[in-house]
């Protein structure tokens, strides 16, 4: 992509159709999507995303070679963890690294490292045109939360009716949860999975600082309650 593209990246987004007085009468998508601004977002819910996939997000600028050695040294080990910044998964889910490999990553055993070449170029890239803020609202509004829900505004709606602003804690970890994996932990087809995950997310919000271990024991305490809403398009 070039630097337009970079600077202001296409979505594709839900259509709203509406009447003359702005009742919204349906929707229709290829990606069930809308975005949604910086202020639409909870504090929460920042600090669980960041606290789980990049924790030292404010510390650098795309590419965090520390998260990334130690993820080399697990695997190495037996074990699996990411080390993939916020960037660069932005990156990798804006322009499809994986699935459009090109030449060289058509080669065995080429592919992933590829990938990951190409992903930290654009991370790097997308890291300098924008700032903290936008990168994390750049994040949340294009990655999948499973279910063909597109983006935090979708995400929401599809699991608690209520819009991102309202999301209290337990229900921002409950998303952030499904980044893991968005089939194996789906709070609708795998609740006792996404449950421990949940708890997961807490602690390591616990661990960075962003609530108190009262407040982890507390919400880990509290029932995974969902309110699932259609996800199909308007008639």
């Amino acid at each position: 992509p070039g630097i337009s593209e970079l600077r202001v990246p296409e979505l594709a987004t839900a259509t709203e159709i509406r009447s003359a007085d702005d009742s919204l009468l349906g929707r229709i998508w290829l990606e069930d999507r809308t975005p949604v601004q910086r202020a639409e977002i909870p504090q929460v819910l920042v600090d669980a995303l960041i606290s789980t996939e990049d924790v030292r997000f404010y510390e650098h600028s795309g590419i965090d070679f520390r998260a990334a050695a130690a993820a080399v040294v697990q695997t190495v080990s037996g074990s699996r963890r990411g080390g993939s910044t916020l960037a660069q998964q932005l990156a990798k889910n804006l322009y499809r690294t994986r699935s459009t490999p090109g030449l060289l990553g058509r080669i065995p055993f080429l592919r992933q490292p590829i990938a990951k070449l190409r992903e930290w170029i654009l991370a790097s890239k997308l890291e300098f045109l924008h700032d903290k803020d936008e990168i994390l609202v750049l994040y949340l509004n294009t990655v999948s939360f499973g279910n063909n829900t597109y983006g935090i505004h979708s995400a929401a709606w599809r699991y608690f009716g209520k819009s991102p602003h309202q999301l209290l804690p337990e229900e921002a970890a409950v998303l952030v949860a499904t980044l893991k994996a968005t089939a194996l932990y789906n709070p609708i087809t795998h609740p006792d999975r996404s449950l421990s995950r949940r708890n997961t997310v807490l602690a390591r919000m616990a661990t960075a600082g962003k609530i108190s271990i009262g407040a982890r024991d507390s919400l880990c305490r509290l029932p995974l309650v969902l309110h699932p809403q259609s996800t199909d398009p308007s008639d």
